[in-house]
């Protein structure tokens, strides 16, 4: 079977891509607008790309370019709106713990809603960068940005992270116990999935 993705519409592909490409971890972003309004809002395009200095990125849609009715109207979600203002934000690990959280906080809400408190989460200062983290996630990348590049109807926001946050338990011989960190992954239409069985294999020399 061939699919040419320039006879598809956009929701199509992102049906294709989003079934193919997975598991995808999820972005739980917390950021200030300029004018002190926090956001919370997940992102399953998004990854580390770099470690020296740590860069990690994610990918927001335009407002309503998930949707099949999407006319291309460039409309700016908040935390893409309030990195552009800022410069800071905050990535959040998401766990099965929050799961049922983070989904509240996928909603469509104006800006002057606080997702964490629509969803119950609540915030712990962050050390370097404004925004807060939550504190409920074992783990959290304080992020300055590094660059935006635009992307059709999405919108790569490059970070660097300037400071790691983790829960003490988690840290292991030098690396994350991911057992204990329990992390969701984005699967296609409205699934997830949890970490599942986890095996070894050696580089060859």
């Amino acid at each position: 079977m061939e699919i040419d993705p320039s006879d598809h519409t956009g929701r199509q592909n992102y049906q294709l891509l989003s079934g193919m490409v997975v598991p995808r971890p999820i972005a739980f972003v917390t950021s200030l607008s300029a004018d002190g309004l926090l956001n919370a809002a997940p992102f399953a395009y998004f990854n580390a790309i770099a470690n020296n200095p740590p860069l990690v990125m994610f990918s927001p849609t335009y407002q309503g370019a998930e949707r099949p009715s999407y006319s291309g109207e460039k409309v700016k979600k908040d935390t893409l709106r309030n990195i552009e203002e800022t410069g800071e934000f905050v990535i959040n690990i998401a766990t099965e713990d929050i799961a049922e959280a983070i989904n509240i906080c996928a909603g469509t809400y104006g800006p002057e809603i606080n997702e964490l408190e629509e969803a119950g989460l609540t915030t712990l200062p962050s050390r370097v960068v404004k925004p807060p983290r939550v504190a409920e996630s074992p783990g959290a990348l304080e992020c300055r940005l590094e660059r935006f590049i635009e992307l059709g109807s999405h919108n790569l926001v490059i970070g660097q992270v300037v400071m790691f946050h983790l829960r003490e338990d988690l840290f292991v011989d030098g690396t994350v116990d991911v057992n204990r960190l329990r992390p969701i992954a984005r699967l296609s239409k409205n699934n997830y999935t949890r970490c599942g069985d986890i095996f070894e294999m050696l580089r060859p020399k």
